[in-house]
């Protein structure tokens, strides 16, 4: 039996925070993927991991045991879509649309961060076209993104751009939250629009490398560390992510499957 002294002192430690991964989609993303997302969660996933929502729309089920947030909450996001007034800025390049140039894509951005400021602990992004098709472990998120680190990411250094469909963020490590807040600065102040492409992963791998010049490149897990260049889809040829679900994006989500290529020799 705990005497009123060990609970005290139990009380006074820190109390880690839940783990979380947050998503997104709008009424006609939920209708082509976003229910199979939900379907394999609720099937696969641990009920210690918190599933988050954040919906454009009305028209949902509000599926009870997950989070939902309405995107018109997240902090700064409509003072930024506001700004995105030119079509190049939504990706349309003379008569044809380029995603490199869609500025709208940094919804991402700003949902990482209010979810890791609302939330706390550790969050993590997974896309909504993702299919869970396997029993999730209990650790595998601290696996991915271990205690001591600040930040778990599907990095394709010196030839692509980092790829955001699974991605983490630890609010415990110190240098965390200043990162996401110049994650998110550099789209509000318009930087992002000097880099080579305008989306969430141009402007992670900028302030990435500002991190690195500041002595931060240990605090970063590049899970694709191992994964052979050219490789433009990394988590369907990691084996800790693989064993667990399918990023089934661009018109795999059609298809249900993995394109010819995508598996290559790790």
């Amino acid at each position: 039996m705990l005497t009123l002294e060990t609970n005290i002192e139990r009380a006074k430690q820190p109390q880690r925070s839940r783990p979380n991964v947050v998503t997104s989609f709008n009424e006609d993303g939920f209708e082509r993927y976003g229910k199979r997302f939900i379907e394999t969660w609720l099937e696969y996933w641990p009920r210690s991991v918190r599933l988050t929502v954040y919906y454009e729309g009305e028209n949902f089920p509000f599926t009870s045991g997950i989070s939902w947030i309405p995107i018109e909450q997240v902090e700064f996001l409509q003072d930024f879509m506001d700004c995105l007034r030119f079509p190049i800025m939504h990706g349309i390049v003379g008569d044809h649309y380029d995603i490199n140039f869609d500025a709208r894509m940094a919804r991402k951005t700003f949902i990482e961060c209010h979810a890791t400021q609302h939330y706390g602990g550790k969050v993590f992004w997974l896309d909504a076209d993702t299919v869970t098709h396997a029993h999730v472990a209990e650790d595998f998120l601290d696996r991915m993104l271990p205690d001591d680190k600040l930040c778990c990411y599907l990095g394709r250094d010196g030839w692509c751009y980092t790829e955001s469909g699974f991605i983490g963020f630890n609010k415990m490590h110190p240098g965390c939250m200043r990162f996401l807040k110049n994650y998110r600065n550099v789209f509000l102040c318009g930087a992002i629009f000097t880099q080579p492409g305008w989306h969430d992963c141009y402007g992670f791998d900028a302030m990435r490398a500002v991190a690195e010049q500041n002595g931060l490149g240990g605090e970063f897990v590049n899970l694709a560390a191992n994964v052979p260049e050219g490789c433009m889809h990394p988590a369907a040829n990691i084996p800790e992510l693989a064993q667990y679900f399918q990023h089934l994006k661009g018109d795999r989500k059609d298809t249900g499957q993995l394109r010819e290529g995508d598996l290559v020799s790790v």
